[in-house]
């Protein structure tokens, strides 16, 4: 993760997946934007609602991921990440990189190549 954001301008592109809300330029480079809750199927915020970027490389390229909130930023050890659960649903196990036991819960850890592969089209 190489940050976050509450603010970018984002410019729409035509024709791409459902997920790309568009472009930006963060630190003067051009940032592809995926929608986390439109590539998770999930219905569309309401207008006006606050977001957050969290900014990303991923290879070559660089990726802001547009999320509804940040809820809190954690250094969490190497030990402490786990396989996901057998029990997790299918569509959710595929997308898991791993899970981490928190106080709050379990927290999955997006597989983010896997996330980029599937894209629509």
């Amino acid at each position: 993760v190489g940050g976050a954001r509450r603010e970018l301008v984002v410019t729409p592109v035509p024709l791409t997946a459902p997920e790309i809300a568009g472009i930006a330029w963060y630190q003067q480079e051009p940032v592809t934007v995926v929608d986390l809750r439109a590539y998770f199927g999930l219905p569309a915020r309401p207008a006006g609602a606050q977001v957050a970027y969290v900014m990303v490389a991923f290879e070559d390229e660089r990726l802001a991921l547009l999320v509804d909130k940040i809820e809190d930023v954690l250094t969490i050890p190497t030990h402490a990440f786990s396989p996901a659960p057998v029990t997790m649903e299918p569509a959710w196990r595929q997308m898991t990189a791993q899970v981490v036991e928190h106080e709050s819960g379990l927290i999955a850890v997006l597989d983010l190549a896997y996330a980029l592969r599937t894209l629509s089209a």
